[in-house]
């Protein structure tokens, strides 16, 4: 039987998978919170701000159970980097403004510590036979989301453009198109290797439409 903290980390696994379902919507949040009331703290910040410290304290719990010192380690060296930073900033860059340096920092930490705790949770997940059972479908349903995003922008003529002069392109209503153009090739196997296994028979050629969607956005 598992042990409570094992249980509770165990649970936080299963969140980080669905997080990912939750990426698109915090991007709309984003792209509101700046264009429309014009703030920079938006409420994607925050909410993977507080996943990010969660997810921390996910890996020392996890990493304690299981005695690898590693990540922690790992963890422990880029507080110290960063830390490094800022300081190394504050002493000789001539314009230091510390919002901006501390947004920076928590930019690159955020990256780093949620690459780490989904490295822990799908190895838990892999080990516990569940991780094939949630990643593919939430992926596939993040996409979907984000090209209904992009095709109701287009038809609304409401998207974002790509980019502020000249070039074409459009984001729907997500604010980085360079971003969510990565994301979409990056996701673009995923959802390409789960229509080719579900749209095997004639009657299930509907898998094709989040392909056919993706293509288009």
């Amino acid at each position: 039987m598992l042990d409570i903290a094992t249980q509770k980390t165990s649970r936080y696994s299963l969140f980080l998978t669905l997080f990912i379902l939750f990426q698109p919507l915090l991007d709309l949040l984003t792209t509101f919170s700046l264009l429309v009331l014009k703030s920079s703290i938006t409420p994607g910040i925050l909410i993977r701000f507080l996943v990010a410290l969660t997810s921390v304290i996910y890996l020392i719990l996890m990493k304690k159970n299981e005695k690898n010192r590693l990540f922690l380690i790992y963890l422990l060296s880029l507080g110290v980097i960063l830390s490094l930073n800022l300081l190394t900033t504050y002493l000789f860059k001539d314009l230091y403004i510390l919002s901006e340096e501390v947004k920076s920092v928590a930019k690159i930490s955020y990256y780093v510590i949620m690459l780490l705790a989904y490295i822990t949770a799908f190895k838990e997940l892999q080990l516990a036979n569940k991780l094939n059972n949630y990643f593919p479908k939430v992926i596939i349903y993040a996409t979907i989301l984000v090209n209904l995003v992009m095709i109701i922008a287009n038809l609304t003529s409401t998207s974002v453009s790509s980019y502020m002069y000249m070039k074409a392109g459009q984001s729907g209503w997500f604010y980085a198109g360079n971003e969510l153009g990565s994301l979409l090739a990056i996701a673009f196997p995923v959802v390409l290797w789960y229509t080719l296994k579900k749209s095997s028979q004639l009657k299930k050629l509907y898998f094709w439409i989040p392909t056919l969607l993706t293509v288009y956005s």
